[in-house]
């Protein structure tokens, strides 16, 4: 996953990191040299805040939701131990599923990768 702020082509949403498809589409912005945006990140994660949580929940998500290689969202509370995870199904419908237990690990299906809480609340809760 890559840590960096940057802007989703054609919104005025950023998020917070991201796990790009193997061929990487980056969109050249003219107009600010520096700000490249990628086109088709597979995962897309979000550390709320007080001031982002419903955004990050409504509108920004249904905006990702408009990315063909988009397959998982991750919310991240930095208040309390909470991190939720929105999977596209087979179905064609977003499954959610919570984790609060700070021995648990998420597991991003599409990347194959599992990532323990205490990992990323390392710093925060321990």
């Amino acid at each position: 996953m890559r840590g960096v702020w940057k802007r989703l082509s054609n919104t005025n949403a950023w998020r917070s990191f991201h796990v790009p498809r193997p061929e990487r589409r980056p969109w050249r912005n003219l107009a600010h040299p520096g700000q490249d945006t990628l086109t088709n990140p597979i995962v897309l994660v979000e550390v709320f805040s007080d001031a982002t949580r419903e955004y990050d929940r409504g509108q920004k998500f249904t905006l990702y939701k408009e990315i063909p290689a988009f397959r998982e969202y991750v919310l991240v509370e930095q208040e309390q131990v909470l991190v939720e995870t929105f999977r596209w199904a087979a179905s064609g419908s977003w499954e959610p599923r919570t984790c609060e237990n700070l021995d648990a690990a998420i597991l991003l299906e599409s990347v194959n990768v599992s990532i323990p809480l205490r990992d990323i609340y390392r710093l925060v809760f321990d």
